[in-house]
């Protein structure tokens, strides 16, 4: 399956197709394109004050990692990526992830699309479940509603892991998805087997409220998790957050997580976007100011 998938992306980059119309954004214009998603900043979220190459989480870790990236555009909608992480989430000497964060190539299907390769596998708002595995994906529209089924394989468990979430958007501007989750180690490869989760997404006038609840169960006990974020753009640029995260880990695997964080997103240019933030977790006061670049 990993064989296949390279073999597949790699078919798709070296494919540079004439460009459309002036007016298509650069990003869907067919051919092959260059960029970067990059944190860099300061933080004790580890103790010390020290360098931080990849987004904060929680308050408790970093997350979200810094890339570099090749996309290919092709004509009918076909597309390809290849993304390679550069922070300390990917690169650090206590990594716990595998290169690459992506290698997909992804194609009309139905009434959705077909991806094939390592890609991040649909669960939840993926506050808690942020990982990419190798495999396939479909997405496909169902009744008015997202569908995305996800089968992938655990290279530290050896099973096959299914991912499904469903979501659907309601009047008032509130969306709502239900996610299931099987196999030996979907998540982080812990002994859970099963999971189940819970999220809502509400527009709120200038409030966007966001939130879930993650239960995952297995043969060592149960892990719950939950959080509720609120954040508001006051003024153009400036967007404000609050959030509460809760953990409970039976298993003693994943933890216990109680933290609290607040903090503001700055838009300094279009691609350049400053956050300073503030958080309370595990009996320990925590900062950052982290900038995010992309181009």
């Amino acid at each position: 399956m990993r064989a296949l998938c390279l073999a597949l992306c790699a078919v798709a980059m070296v494919h540079v197709a004439p460009a459309l119309a002036e007016d298509e954004p650069e990003s869907k214009r067919p051919g092959l394109r260059a960029g970067a998603d990059i944190f860099f900043g300061l933080s004790n979220i580890a103790g010390p004050t020290r360098r931080i190459t990849d987004r904060q989480w929680a308050a408790i870790e970093t997350f979200e990692p810094s890339v570099v990236y090749l996309d290919w555009v092709g004509h009918g909608d076909n597309e390809a990526r290849l993304s390679i992480g550069i922070g300390d989430v990917y690169t650090g000497s206590d990594r716990s992830t595998r290169q690459p964060v992506e290698c997909l190539w992804r194609t009309p299907a139905s009434s959705g699309s077909l991806t094939l390769g390592k890609h991040y596998v649909p669960f939840g708002q993926q506050e808690w479940e942020y990982e990419t595995r190798w495999g396939g994906m479909l997405e496909a529209d169902l009744a008015g509603a997202e569908l995305a089924l996800s089968l992938t394989h655990n290279p530290d468990t050896q099973a096959v892991n299914a991912m499904v979430r469903l979501s659907r958007q309601f009047g008032g501007g509130v969306e709502a998805g239900l996610s299931a989750a099987a196999g030996r180690g979907w998540s982080y490869s812990t002994s859970h087997a099963v999971g189940y989760c819970l999220d809502v997404v509400a527009e709120m006038g200038s409030v966007t409220l966001t939130g879930e609840g993650l239960i995952a169960d297995g043969a060592q006990g149960r892990y719950s998790f939950g959080f509720i974020k609120a954040m508001s753009e006051v003024k153009a640029g400036w967007r404000p957050y609050v959030g509460a995260y809760y953990g409970h880990d039976e298993a003693d695997e994943m933890g216990e997580l109680r933290s609290g964080v607040a903090g503001v997103e700055i838009d300094v240019t279009p691609n350049l976007m400053i956050e300073p933030g503030l958080g309370r977790a595990s009996g320990r006061n925590v900062w950052w100011l982290t900038a995010r670049a992309r181009f």
